[in-house]
């Protein structure tokens, strides 16, 4: 199901950002509420906080309440991508980027259109300027 990809698509890009801080340029662009987890949010919120942060979970005391969910994505890092060129990891983090927010879009579009049928004029405009902003992220996500 969608719902799965994009958790998985966000945990992926997540455990890469994590054990890769030059990989984290990937993050830009990116909200919150675009991971489906709370977990994958405060992961976010972290790496957003700490940018120098190398990796080495016994120095990230702001992980403590997430600390299960970043040793899962420590062991997915592993599994995936040791061995992997970091040239490639980089490439891998930004196309990871980019479907995490295709799926946003995505999900964000059908709730719109969910929505309209009850809208006065003036709501639904306002909703169809957020399909709009949403629209140019993905086309700037794609340039």
């Amino acid at each position: 199901s969608n719902e799965l990809e994009a958790i998985k698509t966000g945990d992926q890009l997540l455990c890469l950002t994590f054990m890769l801080p030059k990989a984290r340029l990937a993050l830009d662009r990116l909200t919150p509420e675009m991971f489906r987890r709370e977990q994958s949010r405060d992961l976010l919120k972290f790496l957003r906080n700490n940018p120098e942060f190398d990796g080495d979970i016994k120095k990230a005391d702001g992980l403590n309440k997430i600390i299960d969910y970043v040793k899962i994505a420590t062991l997915q890092f592993e599994e995936l991508y040791s061995g992997v060129d970091p040239i490639e990891l980089y490439y891998e983090a930004a196309r990871l980027r980019t479907r995490l927010i295709e799926f946003y879009v995505k999900d964000q579009k059908q709730q719109i259109l969910g929505l309209m049928e009850t809208l006065d004029a003036k709501e639904a405009h306002k909703h169809l300027e957020k399909v709009r902003e949403l629209d140019e992220l993905l086309k700037k996500t794609k340039e």
